[in-house]
């Protein structure tokens, strides 16, 4: 009998289980100008500043300053967000003396906000909400093209700009540690001589949950989830599927206290596919399969995930 005794030092047991993660909305950025323009790019026919002449709040404004006839436009990146996830762009934006100026926000390349003619000397708030479609978007504030009072020399002032990402909720499976809650992890694989060659036996991991994961109580494990056996160095010494889960419930006479103590069994490939049940198979005329196609079809009911040739691969011929 050939056996794998336990290692000595630390491993780690992880359990691929699903998770959800609840995300409250949230305010990514904010800004009001009160000390620099804070990254904020103008284009080529306009110039940024802080300044006082118009303010919402507190003593300063983001001022963009237009050279042109037709637009005014200032760009800045924002990173950190998350694809998937829905964020708002909000800001207040005030014409000054140049008239009810179609002021908007925008996502380039995503899409632009709507909004009415800022009167002059008033605020107003422009917002524009869209969904993350990379890690980085470049937004800008724009006036529109094409306002007949709009010249050289007019000016928009912002102030109290925020990004706001979504409620949201992040969901997948992953790898989560078991460890701090087990004791007693044990691995074990053997065989037996088989004529000249030596037969595998199933491989099995047993360990121990002190209360956690207990099945009758709300646990997560479940009898075909993937379970892994990490070394001190990450490398995994055992990989498989739970086979069992059993519950005891020891008490403490003294104290009438009662533990949970949940024995999770463990079994790797070899034990999963010996033990899948087969009620036969009609084959289909011509009455015949190659391997590739017995293979490809054993592993339409097979438990565990096996590595399948290509059907109708080029065969490799080997000559001596």
């Amino acid at each position: 009998m050939i056996k794998e005794t336990p290692l000595f030092g630390k491993v780690d047991v992880q359990v691929f289980a699903p998770y959800s993660i609840e995300h409250s909305e949230e305010v990514i950025y904010s800004q009001g100008f009160e000390s620099s323009t804070d990254g904020w790019t103008p284009d080529a026919y306009s110039t940024v500043s802080t300044n006082s002449t118009y303010k919402r709040t507190g003593s300063q404004a983001l001022k963009v300053l237009s050279s042109s006839d037709n637009y005014s436009n200032v760009y800045r990146t924002i990173t950190g967000l998350t694809i998937g996830v829905e964020y708002t762009i909000s800001g207040y934006a005030n014409g000054g003396g140049s008239g009810p100026v179609p002021i908007v926000i925008g996502v380039t390349g995503v899409g632009v906000g709507t909004g009415p003619g800022s009167a002059p000397g008033a605020f107003e708030l422009r917002s524009y909400t869209f969904t993350a479609t990379a890690t980085s978007h470049e937004v800008y504030l724009k006036h529109s093209f094409g306002t007949a009072w709009w010249t050289s020399g007019d000016a928009v002032w912002w102030d109290d700009l925020t990004i706001t990402q979504s409620a949201w909720t992040d969901s997948g499976e992953s790898w989560s540690s078991v460890i701090p809650d087990a004791t007693g992890v044990t691995i074990h694989r053997g065989g037996i001589r088989d004529g000249l060659a030596i037969r595998t036996d199933v491989g099995l991991c047993t360990f121990t949950l002190h209360n956690a994961e207990d099945p009758m109580d709300g646990g997560s494990l479940k009898p075909g989830q993937a379970v892994q056996v990490l070394a001190e160095d990450d490398a995994p010494i055992f990989t498989g599927k739970i086979a069992n889960l059993n519950s005891v419930y020891p008490i403490n006479k003294d104290t009438g206290e009662s533990r949970a103590k949940v024995e999770v069994t463990v079994a790797d490939a070899v034990q999963i596919h010996t033990t899948t049940p087969r009620y036969g198979v009609t084959i289909p005329d011509p009455y015949f399969e190659t391997f590739e196609e017995r293979i490809d079809r054993l592993d339409g009911s097979a438990r565990a995930e096996l590595d399948v040739p290509e059907i109708g691969a080029p065969r490799e011929v080997y000559a001596f």
